[in-house]
């Protein structure tokens, strides 16, 4: 939802914007703890997925991130979800794929499908 919408001066939805971001980059810290748990537990080292880290984080926090000049970002948007799907190929490809991993990324992909059919 974040992308989808542009920043808001309202008291009222000041909180909830900054709440959204601090959620957004406490994500970006879970995936990013998750999958080095994962890939430690199974000896797996993958650059791959280390620099999609990378690219989601600045896709997700990138831009006008938490300022006051934000706009409505769709391409932003869909970069963030193009990058978690990239991230879940990576994690089914290294066969790192198993138990919170389909709920996380469901979760994750399902609020940003769902502001991508949001009309503008």
């Amino acid at each position: 939802m974040y992308w989808s919408v542009g920043y808001s001066s309202k008291p009222e939805e000041l909180a909830a914007q900054g709440a959204l971001e601090a959620k957004i980059k406490v994500q970006i810290i879970l995936i990013g703890s998750l999958i080095q748990l994962v890939s430690d537990k199974r000896r797996h080292a993958s650059d791959e997925l280390a620099r999609l880290m990378l690219e989601l984080t600045d896709a997700a926090t990138g831009g006008d991130f938490e300022t006051v000049t934000r706009k409505p970002d769709k391409q932003r948007l869909m970069k963030v979800g193009a990058t978690i799907s990239r991230i879940a190929v990576e994690l089914q490809r290294q066969k790192l794929w198993a138990g919170v991993w389909p709920d996380v990324i469901s979760n994750i992909f399902g609020g940003v499908r769902r502001d991508l059919n949001r009309p503008d």
